[in-house]
């Protein structure tokens, strides 16, 4: 599991260091962190497996 938080969270900066308006920012918010589907959304729900 710590490794895929690591994972994760470099892909996420990479997104982030890439981001160049305000569409594509909502775009990596929504990847990640999108109710259902969000990466991170489904690594806290794993947390809870």
């Amino acid at each position: 599991m710590r490794e895929r938080v690591e994972q994760v969270r470099a892909q996420l900066r990479e997104e982030l260091a890439q981001v160049a308006d305000l569409a594509a920012l909502v775009r990596v918010r929504d990847r990640y962190l999108g109710r259902k589907s969000g990466l991170i959304t489904q690594l806290i729900k794993g947390l809870g497996a």
